[in-house]
């Protein structure tokens, strides 16, 4: 199997199954998980924002199970050492969580870290840090998290525009994205997306999985 920077490398879609969204709608986060292993997302995050530490650690060994052994990395939000317990391929972390350097000694270098940005600053600076990937946004407003800020295409744009060697790691935009909004923001110049209730709450999460993949494949 190819090593995980190599998956998030070739990966243009990242799914986030939001533990709220999914037990308002009665949704199964083991059988979703299921059906975006099978459709091929890049990598999937469990955001538990409700549940207790147990709980987090059973759902986290739980989906980790799922996609063990496939090519969809699974990343948990927020507790790098549950991560590291129940075998997730990484976590993803915001300002205010634990640094990045902190959670590398934590995890070792095989796992993948992921950093939420705002700002062009915050994006140089967690790559600095060691992210491996950046999530940009939120791009527009969404019903899933309250925000007080958004970041806009403007920052996706201008990440595009500074390009690699200035951005050596993947950044994935997230923030309110569907279908019908992506084209704007391809147009600025992004290739990754992060997407929620686009999906997860689809009649038919599958299909959107391919949808949105073959969108941003053909950038």
């Amino acid at each position: 199997m190819r090593s995980r920077r190599e998956r998030l490398a070739d990966s243009r879609l990242y799914v986030l199954i939001d533990a709220k969204v999914c037990a308002d709608r009665g949704i199964d986060i083991f059988g979703l998980a299921e059906k975006l292993r099978d459709a091929g997302a890049g990598l999937v995050q469990l955001r538990d924002k409700i549940s207790s530490r147990c709980r987090i650690k059973e759902e986290a060994a739980g989906l980790a199970a799922v996609f063990a052994g496939s090519e969809t990395l699974f990343i948990l939000n927020d507790h790098p050492d549950i991560a590291l317990d129940c075998g997730c391929d990484g976590v993803h972390l915001g300002q205010s969580d634990m640094a990045a350097d902190e959670a590398r000694r934590l995890l070792g270098r095989e796992k993948l870290i992921g950093i939420s940005c705002s700002s062009l600053e915050q994006a140089l600076a967690a790559q600095s840090a060691g992210a491996d990937y950046l999530g940009i946004g939120p791009v527009f407003p969404t019903a899933t998290k309250e925000c007080s800020f958004y970041a806009g295409i403007a920052l996706a744009g201008a990440l595009a525009s500074l390009g690699y060697p200035t951005v050596k790691v993947p950044f994935f935009c997230i923030g309110g994205i569907c279908a019908a909004n992506l084209p704007e923001l391809l147009g600025a110049g992004a290739g990754r997306v992060a997407v929620c209730s686009a999906v997860i709450t689809a009649a038919d999460p599958a299909a959107e999985v391919e949808r949105f993949t073959t969108l941003l494949r053909r950038r």
